[in-house]
């Protein structure tokens, strides 16, 4: 069984001062090993870490290292981006939802059987289909 992981899982597993820490990180250290995440995942990671959150550059590179070294990265074709960026503009998705929209299709590419993110709510609206696989911790 693969396990997914979205952008906002990642963060809130790595920062121990984030709000949703005690319920992210039990999830990650169980399903990590083995499991997989989008390659835009860790550019939003580490953007979001060294962004916002205030983390040097160097400690949130080690963080991503380090905690997703046995992960599968998984990547989007440009026909696969594409094809993506096209069904978003069709549901109607909007500035940086569309990110999820990626993050959706990479785990449809590795037949994801759990999709764990802080941000259900919008994942079931890109896909309803996957519903019964989208999970909060």
């Amino acid at each position: 069984m693969k396990h997914f992981f979205d952008s906002s899982l990642l963060v809130a597993a790595f920062d121990e001062e984030d709000i949703h820490h005690q319920r992210a990180l039990p999830v990650f250290v169980k399903h990590a090993e083995g499991g997989a995440i989008a390659t835009h995942s860790i550019a939003e990671t580490f953007s979001v870490l060294t962004g916002r959150r205030g983390w040097r550059p160097n400690d949130a590179f080690e963080a991503l290292r380090a905690n997703t070294a046995l992960m599968e990265k998984i990547s989007l074709t440009p026909e696969q981006y594409l094809d993506t960026i096209e069904r978003a503009e069709e549901l109607g998705v909007r500035g940086g939802a569309v990110y999820d929209a990626l993050i959706l299709a990479c785990a449809r590419k590795v037949h994801a059987a759990a999709i764990w993110t802080l941000n259900s709510r919008h994942f079931i609206l890109f896909a309803a289909d996957l519903s019964s696989k989208i999970q909060e911790p």
